[in-house]
């Protein structure tokens, strides 16, 4: 198995076919500081596309922590696994020297694509209304023009989220309950419907935590649980980090707001749904995001289906690292811009080779925002 970072994926997505991307450049600088991150979870006899990388702290990390997997030397590979699955990424293994029979075909990828817009959300919550005990929150909404989605605003009560079909970490995403950010979309609404040909109006809800539920895809299109991810995010939106711990201990922090009940019933009913709405159309690991909010009339419920993520995440990545790292203290899986040296940010284990653009860390010790 051959295995590729390349984190700026979702952007690609939105690309047509026939066009070539070229990464944002703080996209870019992610991609190849982290090149290597792979290595965590890579199986015997893998590769890791990482031709800049350092073979020297390669093999330093993997002799400490017993890894498998080896930066790939041009040959052997029959079996790719991207981050996530594009037209870019496909052309990334050709560069690389992959035969053509050892990539998915054009057809799969424009599926896959499909698969990966924002309105998999919706479907998903439409699908799991009759399975789950509890209320879910409005459907999101796509809409095609801007008379639409100013329809779509005042249908949620004015306060909604509108987002890009394909963005990342937060990117492209716009919440109308602030002044601040009616302006921006009033400036910027014509542009992104004609960059990507609609938007996403969802409610914008009152959430108390971010967390998702994991899951892997098996090549003969069986829908498997894998775990659970707990994570913040910066300004309702951004990813900032991972809390390492096991799932046990992430569904025991998640009960103090819903019953275990209610966790556990989106658990088995999303595992049915993703079975029947994505099947053998993906394989391989995907997240889907949910939040824990409190309702209109007061009550904490879950909303299933933030967003899905059909690719790899950093959760599913926290999910392998605990076993490395977790020893019963707080500790974060963290991406944070420049170079920080051990002592300022108490970093346990760096994950890739220190670099100048961004730093990919274990910590501790760092403040963590929900109750205990």
């Amino acid at each position: 198995m051959l295995h590729l970072f390349n984190p700026y994926n979702d952007i690609a997505l939105a690309m047509q076919p026939t066009q070539r991307f070229t990464p944002p450049r703080q996209a870019a600088l992610i991609a190849q500081a982290g090149a290597l991150l792979p290595l965590w979870w890579a199986a015997e006899g893998d590769s890791i596309l990482a031709p800049e990388a350092s073979h020297d702290w390669a093999n330093q990390v993997k002799q400490q922590f017993g890894l498998q997997g080896d930066i790939y030397c041009g040959e052997g590979a029959d079996k790719c696994a991207p981050w996530g699955w594009s037209h870019d990424a496909k052309r990334r293994f050709i560069a690389a020297g992959v035969s053509y029979d050892s990539l998915p075909t054009d057809e799969e990828l424009m599926r896959h694509r499909e698969l990966s817009h924002r309105r998999i959300s919706s479907m998903i919550i439409d699908s799991m209304r009759s399975a789950l005990n509890f209320p879910l929150p409005p459907t999101p909404v796509e809409v095609f023009n801007e008379d639409s989605l100013w329809q779509a605003i005042d249908m949620m009560g004015g306060s909604a989220m509108v987002k890009l079909p394909y963005s990342t970490s937060g990117r492209g995403i716009i919440d109308t309950s602030t002044n601040q950010g009616l302006n921006q979309l009033r400036h910027s609404a014509q542009g992104m419907l004609r960059r990507q040909g609609s938007l996403m109006v969802e409610k914008r809800l009152d959430k108390m935590v971010d967390f998702a539920m994991l899951y892997d895809i098996t090549h003969d299109g069986k829908v498997e649980f894998l775990g659970y991810s707990l994570f913040e995010t910066v300004g309702d939106t951004s990813y900032s980090g991972n809390r390492l711990l096991p799932d046990e201990e992430i569904r025991l922090h998640l009960s103090q707001w819903v019953d275990m009940e209610q966790l556990m019933s989106v658990e088995s009913a999303l595992q049915r749904v993703l079975q029947q709405v994505i099947g053998s159309h993906h394989a391989g690991p995907l997240g889907v995001d949910m939040v824990i909010y409190r309702s209109d009339s007061g009550s904490l419920l879950i909303n299933p289906c933030i967003e899905v993520n059909l690719r790899m995440t950093m959760g599913v990545v926290a999910h392998h690292l605990t076993r490395h790292f977790y020893q019963g203290s707080p500790i974060w899986l963290n991406i944070t811009p420049g170079t920080v040296a051990n002592t300022e940010k108490n970093i346990i284990q760096h994950l890739v080779p220190p670099n100048p653009h961004f730093t990919f860390a274990i910590t501790e010790n760092l403040p963590y925002l929900y109750a205990q």
